[in-house]
């Protein structure tokens, strides 16, 4: 009977196999691609909009026309409330598409868009002054959960009005024979508060944190009035009180969700009884049955 003996081109082929197998479970990022490529949609729980999964999406090779990368032909709009957003020469998009919402929430839209004969670098330069131009200032920041201020990452976000409108500029890709692929992300600002204005509030610029400690955020379309009482201590105390956007349960999971992000749990402090909102030395929480004029407090222990 013939023995069975270890080919090293078996090891090679298993390997191979394995290799496969581990890109296979790999997490994809989104491009811009064939629109037959399923669109991530967005879920809310409870009010807080959440990101919805990925979807990875291919680039035809050689491209012929800007449908053949996003399937759509239709002249580049961003909708009706985005019409002081224009495009290069040429450009087609497919229309906007919710992504996600939430109560008290920026409700944020993407759409796919395609130029002709151009570059990457070229609609990036288009859009970084057209934008400017018609009134929108460079955003250091995008609400990209529909809430909490994060760091846009490059200098292609925009932000206009008081209750601020965003745009963001991602994935702009050159795709071949000269077209360009990019997708904008549009953000429309929940309703504002409609009772801020008494003599406790200034008005707007809405705040994004809050006035006692800039590491604290606020939901979005928040006022802050302050300057709000502070006590030295120790421990240090201070209050102050919030009018938002939105309902006292949307600020409630606003606060619960950002906190926690941020590395926030729930806890007490060495040096002051009660249950706090713990990181470190800090503690915070808030209370209140009205959105136009709840309270925050802070406690920061020696």
């Amino acid at each position: 009977m013939l023995s069975k003996r270890w080919n090293p081109l078996h090891l090679l082929f298993a390997c191979i196999a394995l290799l496969v197998v581990i890109a296979c479970g790999s997490t994809g990022t989104v491009s811009v691609g064939n629109s037959a490529t399923p669109t991530a949609t967005a879920t809310a729980i409870n009010g807080l909009a959440t990101e919805a999964p990925t979807v990875a999406a291919t680039t035809p090779p050689n491209p012929t026309s800007c449908a053949s990368l996003i399937g759509s032909s239709a002249a580049a709009s961003a909708g009706s409330h985005f019409t002081d957003v224009a495009f290069p020469s040429g450009s087609v998009s497919t229309s906007p598409a919710l992504h996600l919402s939430g109560t008290g929430l920026w409700s944020i839209y993407l759409m796919n868009a395609c130029t002709p004969n151009s570059t990457a670098n070229a609609v990036r330069s288009f859009f970084a002054s057209q934008l400017p131009s018609s009134g929108w200032a460079i955003s250091a920041t995008l609400p990209f959960d529909g809430g909490y201020q994060a760091p846009c990452g490059d200098p292609y976000c925009w932000a206009k009005d008081t209750a601020p409108r965003y745009v963001g500029l991602e994935s702009v890709t050159d795709a071949g024979n000269g077209f360009v692929t990019y997708r904008l992300r549009l953000f429309i600002p929940p309703a504002a508060p409609a009772s801020c204005y008494t003599s406790m509030f200034a008005n707007p610029p809405y705040q994004s944190f809050w006035w006692d400690d800039t590491a604290i955020p606020v939901p979005p379309l928040s006022i802050n009035a302050g300057p709000g009482e502070t006590i030295p201590g120790p421990p240090a105390r201070g209050f102050s009180y919030v009018c938002s956007a939105g309902t006292m349960s949307s600020i409630q999971l606003f606060m619960q969700t950002e906190l926690t992000r941020l590395g926030y749990h729930v806890g007490t402090l060495p040096c002051y009884s009660g249950t706090y909102w713990v990181l470190g030395k800090k503690g915070v929480t808030w209370d209140g049955t009205d959105p136009t004029l709840w309270r925050l407090s802070e406690v920061i222990c020696p």
